[in-house]
């Protein structure tokens, strides 16, 4: 699960910085092209902002392994729903969907802000773990 979560949270830190950042006249095209600012009704160049920074939030905390059940059920819903919307191929993104329903099973395991807080909560009797942690 560790390795996983860290690829995925560094995946999604890369995406943010070289999609959407650096290049971002790529993924408004693609807001354009889909329609999307009639969706959500601002600017294309806000678009990209705004999943720019949502992606890098999402990396950084899995990366972090904070909540890692929960951003990872998160996004494999929005995952999910985006292919109802844009009518894309599966496929190419079973990994995606794989590596999340791992991260959901297994949480994030050792080395994660997760563990630390499971840990130093079964310090304080009677008192069980945070939601999507696994003892250690």
């Amino acid at each position: 699960g560790v390795v996983l979560r860290l690829a995925m949270g560094f995946t999604m830190i890369w995406l943010a910085v070289t999609e959407k950042a650096l290049n971002p006249r790529v993924s408004e095209a693609v807001v354009i092209d889909f329609g999307l600012e009639s969706v959500i009704p601002v600017s294309s160049a806000m678009w990209v902002f705004s999943v720019g920074v949502i992606e890098l939030a999402v990396g950084l905390v899995l990366v972090l392994g904070l909540f890692t059940r929960t951003f990872a059920f998160i996004a494999f819903v929005v995952l999910t729903l985006s292919f109802f919307y844009f009518k894309e191929d599966v496929a190419g993104h079973v990994t995606f969907f794989g590596t999340l329903l791992i991260m959901m099973i297994t949480g994030a395991g050792q080395g994660s802000l997760d563990a630390w807080i499971a840990n130093r909560t079964r310090g304080v009797a009677g008192t069980a773990a945070p939601y999507g942690t696994q003892a250690c």
